[in-house]
């Protein structure tokens, strides 16, 4: 990505790049787009090299949500989670959005569960909205059938 210059986010060089928000400005309008996973399919992150990718925590997510309110107009989250092939989002996905909303974050896309999975607008306690999509589906690969050969 970095060498056709394709922004990304949810994957670091180092603890400073990790620590770096990606905000684009587009028409004046500052987004920051921040990206969080469950896990790694059971392959270890190295030790020492933890800032390598950001595993679902709730204070990093609210700390780096925090500041992302701080330096752009929109605040949009990407999640990692869910189960595969699952067509409605479980309990823990629906127990997990709630967090970010809370925190200011604006639209969150779900992604794993290679399915479309239902959207949603979640209301704050401040009188905010939040869309909510609880996985995309598959938007590019070779799975078919099941509803695996669709996405967004």
């Amino acid at each position: 990505m970095d060498k056709i210059g394709l922004p990304h986010v949810g994957t670091y060089r180092d603890a400073a790049d990790q620590q770096t928000l990606r905000v684009l400005k587009t028409n004046g309008i500052k987004v920051a787009y921040l990206s969080y996973i469950y896990g790694t399919n059971g392959i270890p992150v190295p030790a020492g090299k933890e800032y390598l990718v950001n595993l679902i925590d709730e204070n990093l997510m609210k700390d780096e949500i925090g500041r992302a309110k701080k330096e752009s107009d929109i605040v949009v989250m990407s999640l990692h989670w869910g189960n595969e092939y699952q067509r409605f989002p479980t309990e823990k996905q629906k127990e997990l959005a709630q967090l970010p909303v809370n925190e200011g974050v604006d639209k969150l896309f779900g992604h794993h569960p290679h399915v479309l999975q239902p959207m949603e607008w979640m209301k704050v306690s401040d009188g905010r909205t939040a869309l909510v999509i609880y996985s995309l589906g598959n938007f590019l690969s070779g799975q078919m059938w099941d509803y695996k050969d669709i996405g967004s």
